[in-house]
């Protein structure tokens, strides 16, 4: 399944994994699988050669019956090769219902990556034009 970046797209609640395709060729596995007696875990992470630091972020509604809604989210999605199988861990539990359709509302993100230096240099590019002096000048005469 295709999705973008930052927009919400519903996925049904169904068990097994799902792969989930980005625009910037980036793939992503959501897998379901169900926990008794509770309901259905929720993994995702995104699928690379080797495991890296994580641009991504998840986010998830879902309701389980009227005037319920939850949200789950996940700051950061692991990368994994999947050399090792299927993810153990999970980060969201949908609750079993009754006769109601669940529909997984789910958001990923990429955030906009930068590192310490660009933050530095940004705090260094001070206004040239604004003059200490002249401030510390304008102090002293209202006293």
């Amino acid at each position: 399944m295709k999705f973008k970046y930052f927009e919400q797209f519903n996925l049904p609640l169904q068990l097994g994994p799902l792969v989930l395709h980005a625009p910037d060729g980036n793939v992503f596995l959501m897998n379901l699988t169900p926990v008794e007696p509770l309901g259905h875990t929720i993994s995702l992470v995104c699928i690379q050669p080797e495991a890296t630091d994580s641009r991504f972020g998840c986010s998830m509604v879902f309701s389980c019956f009227t005037g319920h809604h939850q949200i789950s989210t996940l700051d950061v999605v692991r990368s994994s090769s999947l050399s090792d199988g299927m993810p153990k861990d999970f980060f969201c539990v949908v609750p079993k219902s009754r006769g109601i359709a669940i529909f997984l509302r789910t958001t990923i993100d990429n955030e906009l990556v930068y590192d310490d230096e660009d933050e530095l240099e940004d705090e260094d590019d001070d206004d040239e034009s604004y003059d200490e002096d002249e401030d510390e000048e304008e102090d002293s005469d209202d006293a």
